[in-house]
């Protein structure tokens, strides 16, 4: 089909990659009712934006082929000029912007696109499974409010003359009879920003840099059965920069581990111990589950517990992404922990048999010869007597005829 075949936004349509037009419009109405329903205003955007995209014959081959950088807002999916400036950064000498460089100049089909900015956001398990509004400060870039994004004064702000405020200049070299080199390399007169810049008139609170750091606080939508790894978008609050469409800010959460559960894909899993008597008993143990409640788990007697074995309660695990009213089961690992050795007495262990299926029984034959089974693993290190006889024989060999020497020889 394609070269790259991204599936963003196709998953964002809940589409296949080959889905027709119409199935593409019958799911675009379905889900952007639904959240207009729900008052999911941000989910909406990503539906909006989705299908503008999937549904415009050109922009979902550029998207197919180039991946979303391609197609974003204010940017021509078949200009090259403005893929290198998503690639490479609007500061680049790829950006093939006029002036300053590719910080001011504009492209043929409009202002480029800021590059995207990655943050990880920790997220406990209960904020995945209930959802939550969390909030991230961080410092970016915006446009200078004293002189708007000009750098200073808006008569002193002149292009620089020697590269045409390009912010690049190309030299070339001669390397030998009928051979030039090219090489760019940025203006030395106006320090590959394309502009100069009277000093006098410089803007004092961006010094010239038409942008200033400024710390903002970003709502974070953490919605219910969102998982490690997933990406938040937030669109336009990237970096602010003259002539440039802000990117995203891409929010990548990551689970915090969890005493007591941990999580598989809808699925939440414990690990417990329990006793002899409650593996052959029954039982009852209480889970408070990640929304607070408190569930009584009950074994039923006579319904017998195995080692390493695995029981669950059916849909009490997470809730799955966006549709939250599914759910995954809840498992419970069980170790069963053995009483330690001579724990009872003899005649308690004989009242114990009665209760016990009985053992097998063996045919002993007149000769025999009775051993002890012992716990072998706590011997090593301790040289058997086995072991000590053939390390004798071994040292003991006679290093030609590989047998054993003579009282004899051992004189010689």
């Amino acid at each position: 089909m394609s070269r790259v075949a991204e599936t963003r936004l196709y998953d964002i349509l809940k589409v296949k990659p080959n889905v027709t037009d119409h199935d593409l419009k019958k799911a675009f109405r379905k889900l952007s009712k639904d959240c207009k329903l729900n008052g999911a205003t941000e989910q909406l955007k990503d539906i909006e934006f989705a299908y503008s995209v999937l549904s415009n014959s050109e922009k979902r081959k550029a998207y197919d082929n180039l991946g979303e950088a391609a197609v974003m807002e204010d940017d021509d999916p078949h200009d090259p000029h403005s893929i290198f400036s998503n690639i490479f950064g609007a500061d680049s000498i790829f950006g093939f912007g006029g002036g300053g460089g590719g910080r001011g100049g504009r492209s043929r089909h409009g202002p480029r696109r800021g590059e995207d900015v990655h943050h990880m956001l920790r997220v406990s398990l209960e904020d995945m499974y209930n959802g939550k509004q969390k909030q991230l400060q961080l410092t970016k870039k915006v446009i200078c409010s004293r002189c708007k994004g000009v750098g200073g004064k808006a008569d002193s702000v002149k292009t620089c003359t020697r590269c045409r405020g390009r912010g690049i200049c190309v030299m070339v070299r001669q390397l030998g009879p009928g051979m030039v080199q090219q090489m760019q390399t940025a203006c030395t007169d106006c320090h590959g920003q394309g502009e100069i810049i009277d000093d006098k008139f410089r803007c004092k609170t961006c010094n010239g840099q038409k942008v200033v750091q400024e710390k903002k606080v970003l709502e974070v939508n953490i919605e219910r059965g969102m998982k490690s790894g997933q990406r938040i978008p937030l669109r336009k609050e990237g970096d602010q920069l003259p002539g440039t469409t802000p990117g995203d800010i891409i929010i990548v959460l990551q689970e915090k581990e969890h005493e007591l559960f941990h999580r598989d894909e809808a699925d939440l899993i414990i690990d417990h111990k329990i006793g002899l008597t409650e593996a052959l008993c029954g039982f009852k143990m209480t889970v408070q589950h990640l929304d607070g409640r408190v569930l009584l788990l009950n074994y039923k007697p006579g319904e017998i517990i195995q080692p390493d074995c695995i029981r669950g309660v059916i849909e009490e695990g997470m809730p799955v992404y966006r549709r939250p009213k599914d759910k995954g089961h809840l498992y419970v690992k069980f170790t069963v922990i053995f009483p330690e050795s001579h724990w009872i007495d003899a005649d308690q262990i004989k009242t114990l048999e009665r209760f016990l299926s009985p053992r097998p029984e063996y045919e002993i034959p007149e000769v025999h010869e009775e051993v002890d089974l012992v716990n072998i693993e706590e011997t090593r290190g301790h040289p058997s007597s086995s072991a000590r006889s053939q390390e004798a024989y071994h040292s003991d060999l006679d290093h030609e005829g590989h047998g054993p020497r003579t009282a004899g020889c051992a004189q010689q």
